[in-house]
Formats: structure tokens, sequence, C-alpha cells
């Protein structure tokens, strides 16, 4: 992997993570140092470790017995994604779910 697609994919992450934490900091009223902290170290963690554990993984599990039929699970994943989204467009009466617990910490971190 050269410098270049480092940087490429450092920026990707950051720019994923800013983007995350606007929309966390827009949905709540007052945000605290606590839940800045916490953020920050959330994603700090998890954006240093899933590349980590996606490198192992490709290159320990997935070579081995994915690899014939990557393509098919490639495949398949874009097709009930691109499923999901277009009957969720056709469905009327779409109701926006108002939540109240702290995005901040808990299930609805992730």
């Amino acid at each position: 992997m050269n410098l270049f697609l480092v940087f490429a994919i450092a920026l990707a992450l950051a720019m994923d993570a800013f983007a995350v934490s606007v929309g966390i900091s827009s949905s709540l009223e007052t945000i605290t140092k606590r839940q800045t902290l916490r953020l920050a170290t959330h994603f700090g963690f998890f954006q240093f470790m899933m590349p980590l554990a996606g490198w192992y993984a490709a290159q320990n599990i997935l070579v081995r017995y994915i690899e014939p039929f990557d393509h098919w699970v490639a495949f398949s994943l874009l097709v009930i994604i691109g499923g999901k989204m277009i009957y969720e467009s056709f469905k009327r009466g779409k109701k926006i779910k108002n939540i109240k617990a702290d995005p901040t910490k808990g299930i609805s971190l992730l």
C-alpha cells in the first residue's frame, strides 16, 4: 500500500467521523465535555481497530474460505441493500422516530 492510499483512507475515515459527530451533536440540545470526550474516544478507538481487524481477517481468514465466491457475496449484499432502499422509497406514511436516548453512550452509539 503506497503512502497516497494511506492518506486517502485516513482522510475518508476522518470525514466519516466528522459527519457522524455533526449529526450526533445536532441532535442534542446541549453537549457536555464528557459527551465530547466519549465520542472522540469511541471514534478514535474504532477507527483505529477496524482497519486492523479487516486487514487481519482478509489476510488470514477470508483468503482461505471466501475467495472462491467473494464476488457472489459482494453481489448479494449490494442486491439486498439496494432492494431494501427501493422498497423503503415506495412505502407511504413514513414516520420519523424521535429518540430521547443519549446518542453518545450505549447501543445508540452503534
